[in-house]
């Protein structure tokens, strides 16, 4: 029996309201940290689109470039470059929307993702 398109669901689209301004779903971030100008955050969530960062300080206006380091192992990169730029801030996070996707980091998003999920990442084989 074939499933219809229309009852499968999209892990990545999030659901749209009157007030959301995520295009993506964010998953946590479990396994995930990123290094960024001498210090390491862990990752609170994550999409295709944007990250949310455990940081508090300050780390000014502008493009801020980090790797994000993953504990997958395996055949899978232990870290991918991102670029990012900040979009909101609260007391102790940062919300982060992605620059410049490059292939690395799009295939470590999707990997994590497939791994809370339990599906095999067939974004990228």
């Amino acid at each position: 029996m074939m499933i219809s398109p229309r009852r499968m669901t999209n892990i990545f689209v999030a659901k749209a309201g009157p007030d959301e301004r995520r295009r993506l779903i964010r998953h946590p971030g479990t396994g995930l940290v990123a290094q960024l100008r001498g210090q390491t955050a862990d990752v609170l969530d994550i999409s295709l689109n944007g990250i949310r960062l455990a940081i508090a300080r300050d780390l000014g206006p502008g493009h801020l470039r980090f790797n994000l380091i993953s504990d997958l192992g395996g055949e899978q990169e232990s870290s991918a470059p991102a670029i990012a730029v900040a979009v909101a801030r609260g007391v102790s996070d940062l919300r982060m929307r992605f620059v410049g996707m490059n292939y690395r980091l799009a295939r470590m998003i999707v990997h994590h993702i497939a791994r809370l999920n339990g599906v095999d990442p067939y974004v990228f084989r």
